[in-house]
C-alpha cells in the first residue's frame, strides 16, 4: 500500500508523520469501524424487540413478510457485523451492506413515508462500498502496470 501523504493537502500539516504512519492500518480502521457499529443493531434486532420496530419500515416499503425481512437485515447486521470487523469475506459481506444501506437510503425516500432519507445509511453505505472499489483498483494499476 502506498504511504506517501502529500503534505500539501492536509488539514494540519505538522501531523504528515503520524499520518504516513496510520496511511496503511485506515482500510482496516474502516472496516473494522463499520462493523463494530453494525453490531449492536444487528443485536437490537435478533435479541431484543427492536425487530418489530424495524419491521414497520418494510411495511412502508410495501413488501410482504416485514417481521422476517427485519429478522434477516438483524443477522446480516449482527454476524456480518463481527465478519466485517474480523475480516472474513469482507467483500461479500461489504456487498450485502451496501445493498442494505442503499435499500435504506432510496427506500425511505420512494416509501410512503413522511420521513426523509437518513444520511447516516449514506454514510455507512459510501463506507461499505469504498475497501471494496479500492482494491479492485489497485489490481486495475497493478495490471496496467505490467
Amino acid at each position: 500500500m502506498d504511504t506517501y501523504v502529500d503534505r500539501k493537502k492536509l488539514f494540519v500539516p505538522g501531523l504528515a508523520k503520524l499520518y504516513e504512519s496510520l496511511a496503511p492500518l485506515s482500510y482496516t480502521l474502516i472496516r473494522f469501524s463499520l462493523g463494530v457499529f453494525l453490531i449492536p443493531h444487528g443485536y437490537a434486532k435478533l435479541f431484543q424487540d427492536d425487530a418489530v420496530a424495524a419491521s414497520r419500515n418494510f411495511v412502508n416499503f410495501g413488501w410482504s413478510n416485514p417481521l422476517a425481512w427485519a429478522y434477516f437485515i438483524g443477522a446480516l447486521e449482527f454476524i456480518g457485523g463481527i465478519m466485517l470487523a474480523v475480516g472474513l469475506l469482507t467483500r461479500i459481506v461489504a456487498a450485502a451492506f451496501v445493498i442494505e444501506m442503499s435499500v435504506i437510503s432510496f427506500g425511505w425516500v420512494t416509501a410512503k413515508s413522511t420521513e426523509s432519507s437518513p444520511p447516516r445509511s449514506r454514510i455507512a453505505s459510501g463506507m461499505s462500498l469504498w475497501p471494496s472499489i479500492r482494491g479492485t483498483v489497485v489490481r486495475m494499476r497493478s495490471a496496467w502496470a505490467r
